[in-house]
Formats: C-alpha cells, sequence, structure tokens
C-alpha cells in the first residue's frame, strides 16, 4: 500500500504496485483485516487522512509513509476509531501538532501514539460505528447523484451549442418565415472580422495605461480586476485598447483543452488594452454578432480545430494568429435568425446556470454532512445510550488485571512474545474461523437488536467475523427466521425477523 492508495475514508486500488520482499518484512509489514491505515503527510486539510483495511488483497504490506495501527485488546471497535479520526476534532489534533512546510503537513509516530481517544462502553462504540457506515454511505450514495447531475447539465450545454450551430434551434422560426433549408454557411474566422486579428506587444510594468493579465479570462466573463499598469513608450496603445464586442483569445495554456479558450468583452470598466499573451478578435457585426461568435467558439467542432492546430514547446501549448484566421464556423445567412439563436441560447443557458447554482447549494450541504454527522457520534449524540452496557472503565481494569495476572505467572506479554517465522506462502492469519468455531446462535441479531436495521456491508463490519464466516451465520439465522431483507429508501437492509 501506497500514500495514493489510501484515501479518506476508502481505498483506491487502480494502481496497486510489488515489490520483493522477505519473509521477516512480510511478517513485519503485512496488513490485517481490522487494520487502520493513516497517511503520515500531505496537504494540510487531509491530514488523519485514512481507513480501516479489510483485507482486500492478500498478502499486502504496507510503505514506511503509512502508519498501521493494530488494537491489541478488546478495548476498542477499530471502525469506531477510523471514524474519531476522521471527525472534526480528530482532524484539529493532527494539524495543531502538525510540522508544516511549504504547503505540506505531516505527523509523526509519537504524535499518533498520543491521539486522545474517546472511550464509550464497546457496545456504544458498535452501535455509533454501525449506524454512521449506513448514514454516510447514504451522504456518498447523495453525493454521486449530485456528480451525476453535473455531468446531465454539462451536456446539456453541449446540446445547446450544437442545436444553435446547426440550425435545429430555430428550425421552426426559420419554417414560419420560409427563409428555406440550408440557411447556414461555413466562414473562415477571417471573412468575420472587421479588422485583422491582431496580437500586442510585450509590455513592461510602468505608470502608464492599464493591461489585462492572462489569468482574466473567465468561464464566461472577464476579472477587470487582473490587470496592471504597463510602460507604453514607443507602443501606439490606441491599437491595443479593448471595447465592447471584442471577442479575446487565450495564446497559450499549459493544458491542450483551454489553448484558444476565449471570452467576450462586455462594456470595460476601465481605459485597458490586451497583453501579449491574448489575441483580439473584433468581429463585423454586419456579417456576425459577438454573442452568436461566443457561442460558436465554444461548440465541440471549432475546439477541435483550435486544438489541431496547438503546438506544444517546454510544456506549453499555443496557437498562432494564423491559424486562428482560417478556422471555419457555421454561421446563419440571416442576421436576424442569429439574433433569434442568440436569444434562445441565453434562455437555456440562463436555466442551466441556475440549476448549476442549486447544484452548487446542494453539494455544499453534503459536503458539510459528514463533519457534521461525526461531530454528533463523538457528542454522544447519533445513537441511543444504553444504561446496561459495561462501562470503559470496568473494561479497561479488567484488562489491566489480566496483565497483571499473565505478568505475575511470568509469561511474558503479548507485545514481548516472539514472532514465528513468515513466508508468503504461510497461512494467513486473517483466515475464516473453522466451521467448528463456536458463535451464540443469534449473535446477528443481537447486533440488529442494538444498532436498528443495517446493510449487510455494514452488520459484517460490526460482527468483526471474517467475510467467509459471516456469510455462513448470516444464512443460519435468515434460515431460522431470526433475520430477514426489508427495502428501506429503496436500499436492502437486514432487519429483525418475526
Amino acid at each position: 500500500m501506497a500514500v495514493a492508495n489510501v484515501q479518506d475514508g476508502r481505498l483506491n486500488l487502480d494502481l496497486v504496485k510489488t515489490i520483493q520482499a522477505s519473509a521477516t518484512e512480510v511478517e513485519r509489514y503485512q496488513l490485517l483485516p481490522g487494520d487502520l491505515l493513516l497517511t503520515e503527510g500531505g496537504d494540510p486539510d487531509k491530514l488523519g487522512r485514512g481507513t480501516i483495511w479489510n483485507g482486500e488483497i492478500n498478502p499486502c504490506i504496507h510503505q514506511n509513509h503509512i502508519f498501521r495501527v493494530r488494537k491489541s485488546s478488546e478495548l476498542i471497535d477499530m471502525r469506531f476509531l477510523s471514524r474519531l479520526v476522521a471527525s472534526p476534532s480528530g482532524k484539529d489534533y493532527f494539524l495543531s501538532k502538525a510540522k508544516q512546510t511549504t504547503g505540506i503537513a505531516s505527523i509523526n509516530l509519537s504524535q499518533l501514539r498520543s491521539f486522545p481517544v474517546l472511550l464509550p462502553p464497546l457496545n456504544e462504540q458498535r452501535r455509533i460505528a454501525a449506524k454512521l457506515d449506513t448514514t454516510l454511505a447514504a451522504v456518498d450514495a447523495c453525493r454521486q447523484r449530485l456528480d451525476g447531475v453535473a455531468e446531465l447539465l454539462k451536456r446539456f450545454r453541449q446540446a445547446v451549442l450544437a442545436a444553435a450551430t446547426s440550425g435545429e434551434l430555430t428550425r421552426e422560426w426559420r419554417e414560419e418565415r420560409g427563409l428555406g433549408h440550408e440557411p447556414f454557411k461555413k466562414y473562415s474566422l477571417k471573412d468575420l472580422v472587421q479588422e485583422p486579428l491582431r496580437n500586442c506587444k510585450s509590455v513592461r510594468d510602468g505608470d502608464g495605461d492599464y493591461v489585462l493579465r492572462l489569468s482574466c479570462l473567465k468561464s464566461d466573463s472577464i476579472d477587470w480586476a487582473e490587470s496592471k499598469r504597463g510602460s507604453w513608450e514607443g507602443i501606439a496603445v490606441e491599437r491595443f485598447l479593448i471595447q465592447k464586442g471584442d471577442f479575446l483569445v487565450a495564446r497559450g495554456n499549459g493544458s491542450k483543452s483551454l489553448v484558444g479558450r476565449g471570452c467576450l468583452v462586455d462594456e470595460p470598466p476601465l481605459r485597458v488594452a490586451f497583453p501579449d499573451t491574448m489575441i483580439r478578435i473584433r468581429p463585423d457585426q454586419s456579417k456576425i454578432h459577438p454573442v452568436y461568435l461566443s457561442i460558436a467558439w465554444e461548440h465541440r467542432s471549432t475546439r477541435n480545430q483550435i486544438e489541431s492546430f496547438a503546438r506544444t514547446s517546454a510544456g506549453i501549448w499555443k496557437v498562432a494568429q494564423s491559424d486562428l484566421e482560417v478556422i471555419r464556423l457555421l454561421v446563419p445567412c440571416y442576421y436576424e435568425e442569429q439574433v433569434e439563436v442568440v436569444r434562445r441560447a441565453q434562455e437555456l443557458f440562463t436555466l442551466a446556470d441556475q440549476l448549476e447554482a442549486r447544484l452548487t447549494s446542494a453539494r455544499k450541504v453534503v459536503d458539510r454532512l459528514t463533519p457534521a454527522l461525526l461531530a454528533k457520534a463523538f457528542r454522544g449524540e447519533l445513537v441511543p445510550q444504553d444504561p446496561e452496557d459495561e462501562p470503559a472503565s470496568v473494561l479497561l481494569e479488567r484488562i489491566r488485571a489480566a496483565r497483571q495476572a499473565e505478568a505475575g505467572e511470568g509469561k511474558p506479554s503479548r507485545r514481548g512474545r516472539p514472532k514465528a517465522a513468515a513466508t508468503l506462502e504461510q497461512t494467513p492469519r486473517n483466515a475464516a474461523p473453522a466451521p467448528s468455531d463456536s458463535l451464540p446462535p443469534d449473535v446477528l441479531a443481537c447486533l440488529l437488536r442494538e444498532c436498528g436495521p443495517l446493510s449487510e456491508r455494514a452488520l459484517l463490519a460490526a460482527s468483526d467475523l471474517a467475510p467467509e464466516r459471516f456469510q455462513r451465520q448470516l444464512a443460519t439465522e435468515i434460515d431460522a427466521g431470526g433475520i430477514r431483507e426489508e427495502l428501506e429508501e429503496g436500499e436492502k437492509v437486514l432487519v429483525l425477523g418475526g
């Protein structure tokens, strides 16, 4: 396991590397089901990033930039601990202790060992962990649905662009006016401009007229604050001033998909010129509506042409003025139809913008749910408390007494016992218990009685059983009628039978 494999609350196993390791190294670093994996460092807001290992690959070892936490007693439920580490209080602890350099934060082993652990009764820990498994799975499902909406909006915008530049958007409008069947024609960009496309000379910083920075070009507007004063000595600044209706294009970018991106100029709030990193297009408004030009510029066919001309040098993709001049655009022959295309397209884009604003708001709410649920869980407010649960303090005393008795008999502590030699071919220590192992006949039903309805995955995690043993036990209890399946909000959950 490398750092990239351990994400916040999940594993990314798309790329897992293999190495040569000795039997001793395998024994020392092998991961076992129930281990908590935590990354040593990264972005400050990612400190404490980790998840539970469930034996997804066997054998598997971890690299030195991952901490492995393994319980040594029944005092703690590891799923409970993993949620505590990921909670707002857990993140705050790691951030307060971390060493930070150039935007990277890291923690060491002693800081991890000093992590303060809230310790409710063991049964309550299990109830909290199981409830969080269920609720956070629902949050993840909601987040995935919102991601699907974002993709739909992206496809919707592309469909509007396609309809606008193919004539489909105004087909009925043309039919009502009898304007013919082929009202769109392809024109080279140089045939649609008022004056040749223009580059500016490089301008040094100074106290003259303002000049834009390349960063001013946003997805649908110009950020006028992204400008500076330049020194225009020996340069005819009047030739490079921008005005309403101009279309500015980025000459270069580190990404090929962004080179040649453009933005239409509204009313400039100040006297400002464009820099040498841009190309200015001044459309002939008797031939092409400026807003229609911006619509056609975003269409996939235009992007394909721009990217075919793009060339890279030292990691920067660039497009030349001469390349843009020969780009061909599909334009309505009738100017009044261009106006109608613009009107209809802007109505649809406004609708998409409104939906996207609501989507952004919904995403913010969902992003706040996970830390809010974790904070609630560790305030003791997520699941009911049972006065019959054995307090953690009592369990802790019993463990201490057992260790003292073990030491009095001259037996080595668990920590000091020598480890058996290990090889890659040895039987995994996480193998499922043999069929003869005894379990209470209603062990899973008891968990459901404590935690309420759970998904099969959540019940598996709460049971602490190996997957094969869990499946056998679950089948036995379902056959006996102690557990049954139900649909809850479209999802299968396990509930008490009867």
